[in-house]
């Protein structure tokens, strides 16, 4: 089932059946949002300048100042993911991408003409033979929305066996991304990717791509053919100096939403439900077993993994559009 194709469906389900326990919502910022005041654009005459913000972001992640020379900033994940596609592809390198974590993936690889391999990242990183048959891999850490790391000490140990491989690391789901992980980019083991989306809930206004010393010269073409929206930097840059702890703050929300819900799923064991991180708990029934148990649950295929699970969000539901 498509993205699109489950919204409509789930607000049929919403409207015709007010009793569903709707744990169906997939929209962190419209859920989460009215609990934060909107961050205005700041004054500052440094704001409209991506360097300037490479230096903020760098320092929210505790990261030394000295990695600016390969910090690239763009206005979020998917647009860092586009330019990455298209400079791998014009490179020829093989690039494998997880099916079932984010299907925008595949649409951002193919908008760039790039072919991948995929794999299932729920059953864990591509088996040795498929992994030396590639050049650069895509994991997202931690794992949406199946939960785990999606092996990502493997991952970096595979990278740093070979420096002609590419590690790409969407860590937009962790604020911050785990020390493993800011140690293997700092060394340039690894391309880590994240952005404001999910620790303030400011999506597509400033990202980070912190890329080895290898791949600098090769993708800047590529990363200066992206937009510039000084607005949404000023946005940004608000956001990493007068905004510099609103990441816990939602953190912490989110955690009070976790706690909810497998309370709920705990008093419920039909539902069939793992313990929830971040704000997905994975069911290993289908989400029209669990519609017959009174409960709106999203399709595994959704994400791209099978229709026999789903998965439950711990998110409130946005009001009906």
């Amino acid at each position: 089932m498509t993205y699109e194709a489950y919204q409509r469906r789930r607000s049929e389900l919403r409207a015709a059946r007010p009793e569903l326990v709707d744990l169906g919502e997939l929209d962190v910022y419209r859920s989460l949002g009215p609990s934060f005041a909107p961050i205005e654009p700041s004054t500052d005459a440094q704001a409209q300048h991506r360097c300037h913000l490479a230096e903020r972001f760098l320092d929210r992640l505790g990261l030394d100042p000295s990695l600016k020379p390969r910090t690239l900033v763009t206005h979020g994940v998917r647009r860092s993911l586009a330019a990455l596609f298209s400079t791998f592809r014009s490179l020829g390198e093989r690039v494998a991408i997880p099916r079932d974590v984010y299907p925008t993936y595949l649409s951002l690889a193919e908008r760039a003409g790039l072919v991948p391999t995929t794999y299932e990242a729920r059953r864990g990183l591509p088996a040795p033979a498929a992994l030396s048959a590639i050049d650069v891999l895509l994991v997202c850490s931690p794992l949406k929305p199946w939960g785990g790391d999606g092996e990502i000490l493997r991952a970096i140990e595979w990278a740093r066996d070979d420096r002609r491989r590419v590690l790409v690391v969407d860590g937009v789901y962790a604020t911050p991304p785990s020390p493993e992980i800011l140690a293997a980019a700092s060394c340039g083991g690894l391309v880590l990717l994240t952005s404001l989306s999910k620790g303030w809930l400011a999506p597509e206004h400033v990202g980070l791509c912190l890329v080895p010393e290898s791949l600098t010269s090769k993708t800047r073409e590529a990363f200066a053919a992206l937009e510039k929206d000084v607005a949404k930097l000023r946005v940004g840059f608000e956001a990493l100096t007068g905004e510099r702890t609103r990441p816990e703050r939602v953190a912490a929300l989110l955690r009070d939403r976790a706690d909810r819900l497998d309370a709920l799923t705990r008093s419920r064991p039909e539902l069939g439900a793992q313990a929830c991180e971040g704000y997905f708990a994975v069911s290993t029934r289908s989400a029209d077993e669990l519609l017959s148990l009174g409960v709106i649950a999203t399709p595994g295929d959704v994400f791209g993994g099978p229709a026999s699970m789903s998965v439950l969000s711990s998110l409130a539901p946005a009001p009906r559009r």
